[in-house]
């Protein structure tokens, strides 16, 4: 993930965290599934606990991307940055980019492993219980990655330039690691990528 000397404002909608508050979950009495790694150490899946329903199906969404980590003893852990939510034709829109990676546990450091960044627009449908995903519009890799953000965005100039302006996701993951780490009872401090020194949680 790289690693930009940029200042942004970014729009998280998650549930404010003290470090030794308690956080109720907003619909899962916990974690689905256990991820064993490599040591044998056993580590809960990730819980969204915000109180943004559309987030939490949007997390929902991912759990394929969760399991395939939990295959290679990683944490799957997102980092979303949320750059606007609107309702249109019947669909609640999420327009953001949602970042997210694996993670492993070396005493108090959540060091990263694989991930990456899906600019996107979800479309949601309501439910009895929050939103269902209906559909994704996601950016293309390489020459057409700007272009298929501008199919998406459409005439929205404003919200296309955000995308393009949105590179660093640090304060998002730091925030997302926190929910992981307090709702669980985890005693993690840090977040270390490859080739920097650990960022601290607090």
């Amino acid at each position: 993930m790289k690693k930009l000397m940029i200042i942004m404002f970014t729009v998280l909608l998650l549930c404010s965290c003290g470090k030794n508050k308690d956080i109720p979950p907003l619909a899962s009495g916990g974690p689905k599934f256990n991820i064993t790694q490599k040591d044998g150490t056993q580590m809960p899946s990730f819980t969204y606990v915000g109180d943004n329903p559309a987030i939490a199906a949007i997390c929902d969404w991912f759990e394929e991307e969760a399991e395939r980590h939990a295959s290679y003893g990683d944490v799957w852990i997102p980092s979303f940055i949320i750059l606007k939510e609107t309702d249109s034709n019947g669909e609640h829109l999420v327009f953001g980019n949602f970042w997210s990676a694996g993670y492993r546990l070396e005493g108090d450091t959540m060091v990263q492993g694989g991930g990456g960044e899906m600019p996107a627009c979800f479309h949601l449908k309501e439910t009895e219980n929050g939103y269902s995903v209906v559909s994704v519009d996601k950016a293309d890799d390489g020459a057409h990655y700007a272009e298929s953000i501008k199919e998406f965005t459409k005439d929205d100039t404003g919200l296309y330039n955000k995308f393009m302006e949105t590179h660093n996701n640090e304060q998002s993951e730091i925030e997302f690691m926190r929910m992981y780490a307090e709702y669980n009872g985890l005693n993690i401090n840090y977040i270390k990528h490859y080739g920097w020194e650990p960022v601290s949680l607090y």
